[in-house]
């Protein structure tokens, strides 16, 4: 009996010394897709979403840089265990065409919290809800992006998928009364055209 209880509380302790708890820090962009509202539909942009800061306090958790068009805006929730819940509609930012919100969804139509899970051995948050949209409306999905299956490693504890190395953040000014977004010496409209 000594025995069993021996190796149960070795394994425990394996289990445990390899499991890092959420900290602070950088998260790459590991899986899923991030898709951006074009002039033609919805165009997939993964790249250009590399990775999210993540600010942990004991149990509250802080995420920026889920948002496109506001890259600095954050969602704040609440973890327990392993779960991270954020509620649905904390606004991000607001420019000159209205605020924008964080919404999650599971079936596309109907609003619910953001939920991610995090694995400590892996490093990992993993969004639960299916889609996480920026959306013009706080409590109706009115997308300008959305994220799909979006996952998250810790900077360190594994490389990006190859299409998130490459990226570079845009520059978003207004000129002549219209925003215009510069990404790799070209301009676009708010609508992903290009602009000569």
């Amino acid at each position: 009996m000594k025995n069993i209880y021996a190796f149960v509380c070795a394994l425990v302790f394996a289990i445990s010394a390899n499991a890092t708890p959420l900290t602070s820090g950088k998260f790459l962009t590991t899986g899923g897709e991030f898709y951006r509202e074009m002039e033609m539909g919805w165009d997939k942009d993964t790249k250009s979403m590399p990775s999210i800061e993540v600010t942990v306090n004991g149990t509250q958790v802080t995420i920026v840089g889920l948002a496109y068009w506001f890259e600095e805006g954050g969602i704040t929730g609440t973890m327990d265990g392993n779960t991270i819940t954020f509620a649905s509609g904390q606004k991000v930012g607001e420019d000159l065409y209205g605020p924008e919100y964080l919404l999650g969804s599971n079936d596309k139509k109907t609003v619910c919290d953001i939920v991610f899970t995090y694995d400590p051995s892996a490093q990992t948050l993993t969004s639960t809800t299916k889609y996480i949209y920026e959306s013009g409306m706080e409590e109706a999905i009115s997308p300008y992006c959305y994220w799909e299956d979006a996952v998250f490693t810790k900077e360190g504890a594994a490389q990006a998928i190859d299409h998130t190395t490459a990226a570079t953040k845009s520059v978003k000014r207004v000129v002549d009364g219209q925003l215009i977004i510069f990404r790799d010496g070209k301009a676009f409209n708010v609508l992903g055209a290009q602009i000569q």
